[in-house]
């Protein structure tokens, strides 16, 4: 019978990781209100708080090392900073990037050597008189520049951004293509790393007012050199199937598909569908799909060869949190009040349903699945008047040990840190 214990965690979780299977887990939280400094935090697997760190300006999310290390991307004074902690809470050491005055960190990865940021231009506003440029660099560990590229999103469009104006007689047609005068990192997945290619996603700001139309631009880990881009779209969840190759889904303005990029970014395979995939030790993709649509009609498919789409269960209500995947093929997430796996054999396993009906539309964190079967996510419902989170651990699910699959399992997931070396390729 499963059992969880819940921690009452202060301010708003919006990410956490684990340095591996046995602990601590590092927990980002925010005071909704202020928004700055976040809070990171460590947890034992019994529920204990065991530290906690202060930053100013900082990522979301703690990125784990391979070495078990947690990093943080944050500012320090005016500039930006990437800072080493141990399991302990000890600073190991704080580094600050070569960038352009007041620049910040949309995303990084952190490498075995170094590591690879997106970053976003300081004057990003849509009032700014010329279209602003992103740029994404790799830097060795002390900060210093390897190489970095331009990234510029140009004229961008999608079929299914329409307008209605009093000259059309408000009559819908698409938009004409325009030149963003913002722009951001993708809000889902904005920099990954598979092998010796790395795909980051600029978009127009959606968070500036922008229409949320992006670009993703595949480069050579080794130069910098522009691999190829994509066309302009709606750019959603994206996950790495083996090294050198990435999948990214479209979702939004009548968009609802999953392309396959090769190592030449070349679209090889589409689905239609897009979800939080996960990639097992098989080379099986297989997810929640993902829609904005309330209430929702999404299945958990399976992503085949051929590009056709196998739908398991139905699922029902809308928030739902990225999954993870035993090493027996069992996905694990939570969906409308209930934690639920997901066999191999496409059937449907309800592991906790929540006592609160708050909880039934609560924004769950990703799940973590730890040792003994352990998992871990964090739950917040914006309904609340108090601004806390709490952080489920639930006992007893039957799971086994996290799949060994390159997404999203070793540092793709447990740790935080969306990079899969070269030599993670399988069979």
């Amino acid at each position: 019978m499963s059992s969880y214990r819940s921690i009452t965690v202060p301010g708003r979780v919006s990410g956490l990781s684990a340095s591996c299977e046995d602990g601590p887990i590092f927990v980002v939280s925010m005071d909704a209100q202020k928004g700055d400094p976040k809070v990171l935090s460590a947890v034992d697997l019994g529920g204990n708080v065991l530290w906690h760190r202060e930053f100013h300006g900082a990522s979301k999310a703690p990125h784990v090392s391979d070495t078990g290390t947690v990093w943080m991307a944050h500012r320090d004074g005016s500039n930006a900073a990437l800072t080493e902690l141990d399991v302990s809470g000890a600073l190991l050491r704080s580094v600050k990037p070569e960038c352009a005055p007041g620049d910040r960190i949309g995303a990084f990865v952190v490498l075995p050597r170094g590591f690879c940021v997106a970053w976003v231009p300081l004057r990003n506003t849509r009032s700014t008189p010329s279209a602003p440029v992103g740029r994404v660099a790799h830097h060795a560990s002390d900060g210093s520049h390897v190489w970095f590229t331009w990234a510029e999103l140009g004229e961008v469009s999608y079929r299914g951004l329409m307008e209605w104006t009093r000259d059309n007689d408000w009559v819908g047609r698409p938009i004409k293509p325009f030149t963003p005068r913002g722009i951001d990192v993708s809000h889902e997945d904005p920099l990954l790393v598979s092998g010796n290619r790395i795909a980051v996603t600029f978009d127009d700001g959606p968070r500036l007012g922008g229409s949320g139309l992006g670009v993703t631009f595949f480069l050579d880990l080794d130069t910098g050199q522009l691999i190829q881009r994509t066309p302009p779209g709606p750019h959603g969840f994206k996950a790495i199937p083996r090294p050198g190759e990435f999948l990214v889904g479209l979702q939004g303005y009548g968009a609802f598909s999953t392309h396959h990029y090769d190592g030449t970014g070349t679209s090889v395979r589409e689905w239609p569908t897009h979800a939080m995939l996960v990639v097992d030790h098989n080379g099986t993709i297989s997810g929640p799909e993902s829609e904005n649509i309330v209430p929702g009609r999404s299945d958990f498919v399976v992503l085949k060869a051929n590009g056709r789409v196998t739908n398991g269960p139905g699922l029902t209500g809308y928030y739902t949190s990225y999954p993870a995947i035993d090493e027996h093929g069992s996905s694990v997430f939570w969906r409308d009040g209930r934690l639920v796996t997901v066999d191999a054999d496409l059937k449907m396993r309800t592991v906790l349903s929540s006592t609160s009906s708050e909880e039934d539309h609560a924004h769950s964190s990703r799940v973590l699945l730890l040792a003994d079967g352990l998992v871990v996510f964090a739950l917040t419902d914006y309904r609340r008047s108090r601004d806390v989170d709490e952080l489920i651990l639930v006992e007893n699910t039957g799971l086994g040990s996290l799949d060994g699959g390159v997404w999203p399992c070793g540092d793709g997931g447990l740790h935080g840190n969306p990079a899969v070396a070269q030599e993670a390729a399988k069979g």
